[in-house]
């Protein structure tokens, strides 16, 4: 939605400068992070409203059209692997080491490009002059297209020369020029914006609203298929989106907060294009613009045509042929989404040279899907709490900061089995990001320091060896994933402390860290840009304290709607709990050490957590609780390192 938000800023500055079931428990997969990121860049173009600057009590008005447009293109490049190091996968408590890469399993290549175009046209009445006091009102309609392509490369060399993608429309193009596990997605929008503005000289105050529909075409070739064997997933995403936003900026920069809702349908279909049975006659029922009924007949459709038709939206033929059966052709879902997000943003642009943008906000979506292939129906809520930051231009990196929460619940039904089996659970993944083009070992070194500064794990990610060559892209992903168990453990907790209890847990760690530590200063006050000790001590302990007791109420009321079956307040709730859990490593840690351990009832250490704790899960048998946390970097010139810092298993 980040364009929405750039076509005001493009009328407001042209105007005035003239997306693992288990039956115990569930502890859900990671979230899944687009290889291209979401980056833009605004390119205004001032339109002149007149002759010289007159003096200021003379006024004047008219019509006058906004031109803008963004244009954004990156390229990534990740080493897949060396088949020399055999799994850079470490166990909890081992010292790990960056390793250079060798290319033996070859690169895979990211390359993301964005364009947009805005025409308008707007009313502005002004006062002339440098202190120009106007009003506007206008209209704006927008275009844009992105593409983003994943793909392998055989060595560091072939990265650099990979020829244009091209579509597969058929087994041949699948099989040489596609490698498994490449996809290419693209994506059309096209919106209307509404507009209206005040300001005086550079600053200004804008509100907007914005309708748009965007539609979104993904095909895959499975990583897990066959090198010699042509199978293509496809994805059809239509999406429809309407909200307001509300403004104000200054010279080159602005805060903005957004409000939107949206409504999405998708499809997801699997294609095997060496099959060779071919469908002698397919009878297509349609409906005339009067009602009327009509059926088409097709003769000797293939599954190659079938895919074809697919590649352009239209599904018919595949929906045919798997009635049939015996064409290789699966409907892997279907899904309704309806979202709702409020987004605050702050941004600042000097065109092509640099843009960059931070956003906070929640998101609540609800998803309504029949897996097909497992012959199950779904119905899932989603609560995320997310911050955000990225670059874009020829100054920057191309660089994309994210720490994100998301909540979610599922009710799942099998229909194979009568009345069906409904299953309930519920789940949370905290995901942080980091990508960013031309990183060296010292960059990498301040970044994996920031990680630190969020969830701790000195240990394991203060003494990784870097190698002293550059790093070219990077990326950095740490998840921590909550069971359900997990979930019931921390409201339990919440429900069995008092507000007070609940808060000293985590500020009498940082009182211990601080003072037991011997490079606590270097590891939290360099990172938050502080200097003096008693004052970064006091700005972390404030700030632990209020997302503690964030923390503290969402778990409250997580534990009412639950009580209630209100599942909808409930991860809503969570994603709450989720923004104080996010805070810094003496929240999060405070929590996990939770899970982890009981308190000692005897003892010199009586009242400290260093007892393993245990529950029983669904069925009743003895499990640690359930929950993960795992660290991965990926880089042009690195193997790929992946740890595990801590499992229940």
């Amino acid at each position: 939605m980040k364009w929405i938000f750039k076509a005001l800023q493009v009328f407001l500055f042209s105007s005035f400068l003239t997306l693992a079931q288990a039956a115990d428990f569930w502890l859900p997969a990671t979230v899944f992070v687009t290889p291209g990121g979401n980056l833009s860049h605004t390119l205004p173009f001032p339109v002149t409203s007149g002759g010289p600057a007159v003096d200021a009590s003379d006024l004047g008005h008219g019509f006058f059209p906004t031109v803008g447009g963004n244009y954004t293109k990156f390229k990534r490049v990740f080493a897949v692997g060396n088949k020399e190091i055999k799994d850079q996968n470490f166990a909890p408590g081992e010292r790990g080491v960056l390793l250079p890469a060798k290319s033996s399993q070859g690169y895979r290549v990211i390359e993301q490009s964005d364009k947009s175009l805005t025409l308008g046209l707007n009313w502005t009445g002004f006062m002339a002059g440098w202190s120009i006091l106007n009003v506007a009102v206008g209209i704006t309609g927008s275009y844009s297209k992105g593409v983003s392509v994943s793909r392998w490369a055989p060595n560091f060399a072939a990265t650099k020369k990979l020829p244009k993608i091209e579509i597969p429309v058929d087994k041949k193009i699948l099989l040489k020029e596609w490698h498994p596990g490449d996809s290419l997605s693209t994506t059309r929008t096209l919106g209307v914006t509404f507009m209206a503005a005040g300001g005086a000289g550079p600053f200004a105050l804008g509100l907007a609203g914005t309708i748009n529909s965007t539609w979104e075409v993904n095909i895959e070739r499975p990583e897990n298929s066959p090198q010699n064997k042509p199978i293509a997933v496809i994805t059809y995403t239509k999406s429809k989106g309407k909200g307001f936003n509300v403004s104000a900026t200054a010279f080159l920069g602005g805060i903005s907060l957004d409000k939107f809702w949206g409504k999405s349908k998708s499809f997801t279909y699997s294609f095997d294009l060496s099959n060779k049975k071919i469908a002698k006659k397919l009878l297509v029922k349609t409906e005339s613009k009067r009602k009327k009924k009509i059926e088409t007949s097709f003769i000797n459709v293939s599954v190659e045509k079938a895919y074809q038709h697919a590649l352009e939206g239209n599904f018919v033929f595949a929906d045919q042929m798997i009635k049939l059966r015996g064409f290789g052709i699966k409907k892997i879902q279907e899904m309704d989404s309806k979202s709702k997000s409020t987004t605050k943003n702050a941004f600042f642009s000097v065109p092509i040279l640099i843009n960059a943008n931070y956003s906070v906000g929640k998101t609540y979506t609800i998803n309504n899907s029949r897996m097909l292939a497992e012959n199950t129906v779904g119905e899932e809520f989603v609560s995320i709490y997310n911050k955000e930051s990225s670059t874009a231009g020829v100054l920057s990196r191309d660089s994309q900061r994210t720490n994100m929460f998301k909540a979610n619940f599922q009710q799942v039904t099998n229909l194979k089995k009568g009345l069906g089996e409904r299953i309930r659970r519920y789940s949370a993944n905290y995901k942080y990001l980091y990508m960013r083009n031309k990183v060296d070992a010292d960059k990498l070194q301040e970044e994996l320091k920031k990680v630190r500064y969020k969830i701790g794990n000195m240990k394991a990610l203060k003494n990784l060896k870097i190698p002293k060559e550059d790093i070219g892209s990077l990326k950095i992903e740490m998840d921590i994933t909550l069971s359900d168990l997990a979930t019931d453990e921390m409201i339990r907790h919440a429900r069995n402390t008092t507000e007070g209890q609940f808060v000293s847990e985590a500020t009498d760690y940082l009182k211990g860290f601080f003072a037991n530590v011997k490079d606590a200063k270097e590891e939290i006050c360099r990172n938050a840009k502080m200097r003096i000790l008693k004052e970064c001590i006091y700005t972390t302990k404030r700030q632990t304290i209020s997302a503690m007791k964030k923390a503290y109420k969402a778990l409250n009321s997580m534990w009412r709607h639950r009580k209630e079956q209100n599942f909808k307040n409930f991860v809503e709730a969570y994603a709450s709990f989720g923004e104080g859990f996010i805070e810094n490593r003496f929240t999060l840690k405070t929590m996990l050490r939770v899970l982890k351990y009981r308190k000692k009832t005897t003892g010199s250490q009586k009242g400290q957590r260093r007892v393993d704790k245990y529950v029983k899960d669904k069925k009743g048998r003895r499990t640690k609780i359930p929950f993960q946390v795992t660290f991965q970097i990926q880089g042009s010139n690195l193997a790929p390192f992946k740890q595990l810092l801590y499992t229940y298993k």
